[in-house]
Order: structure tokens, then C-alpha cells, then sequence
């Protein structure tokens, strides 16, 4: 189930096929993803991939830039990658988390210092996923 407000699934969700149309989605998911939306962040983001790669307009044209999306894109990896470390300390599945966790920080590539943690910590919550 999403949390994201009706009005912004509306338009980041719907299946846009004018170019103005993908513009004005694409605008949107933006203005959610700058003011810290969480949830769906990776939905979102993904969605702003699509229509700018369907649309036939520049990324200035939507007041963006490939570094912000590269943010962007960064900060979704961060995010989960905190959900992951989370459930690790509460010790649920430790070993399948740090796998995740692990993966997240390669997709996103960043370091464990920048999530708050280090291997040795790691190592002790789930020795199975080497980092």
C-alpha cells in the first residue's frame, strides 16, 4: 500500500503519453522527492526516469539536472540501506539484511561510515555477509 498523497499519484503514476503531460509529471515527482517524500522514494524517482526517457525534453526543461537525479538516486540506495541496518540491530534476519544492506551500498556506492555503521559492527550482527 502507498502513502503517497492521491493528488501525486495521480499525476507521477498516470500512464502520460503528451509530452506536456510528462513534463507536468515529472515537475511533480520532483517537488515530492525535494521536500523529503519517503514513500514510494524508488517508485517515484523510477517513474521520473521514465517519462523524461519517453519525453522528448531536456532535463532544464523540468528543472533538474543529472546530478540531482544521480542524488536522488543515491539517497533512495541510503535510505533502504537504513531500513536494512535497522532491522539488523533489532535482529531480525540478520544475515538476509546484511545481504541486502551490502548490496545497497554497492548499488548506491557509498560508504558504511555515511549510514552510520563500520564492518566490525557488521561482522558481530551477521558474520554470514562480508563486507
Amino acid at each position: 500500500m502507498s502513502l503517497l498523497p492521491a493528488t501525486l499519484k495521480k499525476t507521477v503514476f498516470a500512464n502520460v503519453s503528451s509530452v506536456k503531460g510528462q513534463k507536468r509529471s515529472v515537475r511533480k515527482g520532483l517537488r515530492y522527492l525535494r521536500v523529503g517524500g519517503a514513500d514510494p522514494y524508488h517508485e517515484v524517482l523510477q517513474r521520473i526516469v521514465q517519462n523524461i526517457a519517453r519525453g522528448r525534453f531536456s532535463l532544464e526543461s523540468v528543472s533538474t539536472s543529472k546530478d540531482e537525479l544521480e542524488r536522488f538516486r543515491v539517497e533512495n540506495h541510503k535510505t533502504l540501506a537504513r531500513i536494512y541496518l535497522l532491522k539488523i540491530r533489532r535482529g531480525e534476519s540478520s544475515d538476509l539484511f546484511g545481504f541486502y544492506l551490502k548490496d545497497e551500498v554497492r548499488k548506491g556506492g557509498f560508504s558504511l561510515a555515511e549510514i552510520n555503521t563500520n564492518r566490525e559492527e557488521l561482522f558481530v550482527l551477521c558474520p554470514h555477509a562480508t563486507f
